[in-house]
């Protein structure tokens, strides 16, 4: 147990809003843009504190709850993996939700028929079990760090849209 007065340097950035975040840097970035502290995300999505400064603490959330938060706030959000330095088509591909019958992952999922990836050739990159990727797909939904990790190995960028809900 912790002696009175002594405090977890890493728990008391979170508390601060000092985060070191790179997953996540974009959450971080929206509740400075809109003011929003922990507590507020926590009511405002009916979950406990704890699990917000989880999330910043960790730089990590599932894809889910990614979309669960904007919702909250009346936003969209919306994932691509690009090419640094590649100007958008002409030909729109969809990058998730609308169109695809997964809305979580259904960017990634996309990106890999796209570049005739196999969930293997995922796994394998990414150093975790075939059946853990199948899973992802099966349950739409990972962790994000995944999905950045999977950018960065393959030099993509990880770039998002954020719009109101009624546009």
């Amino acid at each position: 147990m912790p002696k009175e007065g002594i405090r977890n340097p890493e728990t008391q950035m979170v508390q601060d809003g000092k985060w070191e975040l790179q997953n996540l840097k974009f959450i971080g970035e929206f509740l400075e843009v809109n003011d929003l502290s922990t507590p507020m995300i926590a009511e405002k999505m009916g979950i406990s504190r704890q699990s917000v400064y989880y999330w910043l603490k960790k730089d990590d959330m599932m894809i889910s709850t990614i979309y669960a938060l904007f919702d909250a706030y009346g936003m969209k959000i919306r994932f691509e993996l690009k090419e640094p330095g590649v100007k958008e088509s002409a030909l729109k591909i969809p990058v998730s939700g609308a169109t695809s019958k997964k809305p979580n992952i259904g960017f990634f999922e996309a990106y890999l028929k796209r570049n005739g990836l196999k969930r293997i050739q995922v796994a394998e990159l990414l150093g975790v079990k075939k059946c853990t990727v199948d899973h992802w797909f099966q349950f739409d939904d990972c962790f994000f760090s995944y999905i950045c990790k999977f950018a960065q190995l393959k030099g993509l960028e990880v770039k998002y849209s954020v719009t109101h809900k009624n546009i």
